[in-house]
């Protein structure tokens, strides 16, 4: 058996001055905690904001003066303060604002016309935005929409003949089923103008022409659907073959091009209950049109212009297709209805209700306290040109074809294509 040759264990006390430096750390580890506490509360030296921000990114802490060259509306606010700020803004306020319009029937038509949402200028929210601006950016207003009564929503069984007349933008329709060639030059003119239009492709001509298909969709321009096959009457069709045409067309197009449609255009303007019906139990909305340009009879250039450019109104929708004519009159089109203040957009820019004012055209010329900083030498830009008034609403039948109010509906008839397009 194995002796202990230490003999037993035994504690052995550490003396005190050993115990003493783990003492002191400890009380200075609690000081440093007091001291931190009384520091991030407002001791004598001014904190780091709390949380503070990730490094290139989050909110940074309000200034008392805007940054240099930080600019809303075209207009210099380097060295303004918030009072500067506040006083300027809630004095264009008013100019700004506008009142909800709800969307109602046509009484001629039938057809719905969309809503716009009502604005107010949030002039808090955009007083923080410039003051936290960086330097040499340009702040957006902040604004406060006021939800209109109505919406197209409430009328899910109502086509659509044109936007709301309350705004400055038009549609162009362009239908497309044939005119491969005049279609690749029509792109070119549209992007050579700055324009984006909503194209509303049929579904066999999508499938048979694909990569056109897709160049639509990759040019930036919206795609909608124009039915499967144009050689069916479709507003002659009973809700499943109506629903399953379009369900075909839906398909295609959202393979071909990579964007899924969300409006109709039928064939030579064609309705019906069970048509409509099928629109809404798919998700669609129809669409008619304001203005027909009637390009598939190949009038002269002139004759096309006047056709739009002459009932060219804020919120119409001009109908068109891939034709010579077309193509030549396409520049000045586009340039003669901006010259009457009316700028081509997409269907869905055009119903969008949230649309922000245009302070070019609404706010008044240079205004606003002087800046303390340096002083801008421009002023806000003129009042554009005036729009013209709301659409004036014609027959059923000038809706439908694009004609005037004397013509009658059998005169209208005789205007369709002998393809049977409209």
């Amino acid at each position: 058996m194995m002796r202990n040759l230490h003999g037993p264990r035994r504690r052995v006390p550490v003396p005190p001055a050993r115990r003493r430096p783990a003492v002191l750390a400890l009380l200075a580890a609690l000081g440093a905690v007091v001291l931190l506490v009384w520091f991030l509360a407002g001791g004598p030296v001014r904190p780091l904001p709390w949380p503070w921000p990730a490094p290139g990114g989050g909110d940074a802490p309000a200034r008392e003066q805007v940054a240099a060259g930080v600019h809303l509306w075209g207009r210099d606010l380097s060295g303004w303060t918030a009072a500067d700020l506040t006083a300027w803004l809630e004095e264009q306020a008013p100019s700004l604002a506008r009142e909800p319009v709800p969307a109602e029937l046509d009484p001629v038509s039938r057809g719905v016309i969309p809503e716009r949402a009502g604005v107010r200028l949030d002039v808090p929210a955009t007083v923080a935005a410039a003051l936290q601006a960086p330097p040499d950016t340009r702040v957006e207003p902040r604004f406060e929409w006021l939800e209109p009564a109505a919406t197209l929503d409430d009328f899910p069984l109502a086509p659509i003949y044109r936007g709301n007349p309350h705004r400055a933008q038009v549609t162009l329709m362009i239908n497309v089923a044939w005119g491969n060639e005049e279609l690749a030059q029509m792109l070119d003119i549209l992007d050579a103008e700055g324009v984006r239009a909503t194209f509303f492709l049929v579904g066999r001509w999508a499938e048979r022409f694909p990569d056109l298909a897709r160049a639509v969709a990759e040019r930036g321009h919206e795609i909608a659907n124009h039915g499967y096959s144009d050689a069916v009457s479709i507003g002659a069709l009973g809700y499943a073959e109506a629903r399953a045409d379009l369900q075909r067309a839906h398909e295609v197009i959202t393979e071909v091009t990579g964007q899924a449609p969300r409006w109709f255009s039928p064939h030579r303007g064609e309705l019906s209950e069970a048509l409509l019906q099928a629109c809404r139990d798919l998700g669609y909305r129809l669409f008619l049109w304001t203005i027909d340009t009637i390009d598939w009879q190949d009038p002269d250039r002139a004759t096309l212009l006047a056709r739009v450019l002459d009932r060219a109104a804020p919120g119409a929708l001009v109908l068109m297709h891939p034709r010579a004519v077309t193509v030549a009159a396409l520049p000045d089109l586009v340039r003669g209805l901006r010259q009457r203040g009316l700028e081509p957009v997409s269907l869905g820019t055009l119903l969008d209700p949230y649309d922000p004012p245009d302070p070019t055209s609404l706010l008044p010329g240079p205004a606003g306290p002087k800046a303390p900083g340096p002083t801008d030498p421009k002023a806000l830009a003129p009042a554009g040109p005036k729009a013209p008034g709301p659409v004036v609403p014609g027959t059923l039948a000038a809706l439908w074809r694009g004609t005037g109010p004397g013509r009658t509906p059998a005169a209208a008839r005789q205007t369709q294509s002998p393809e049977g397009w409209p």
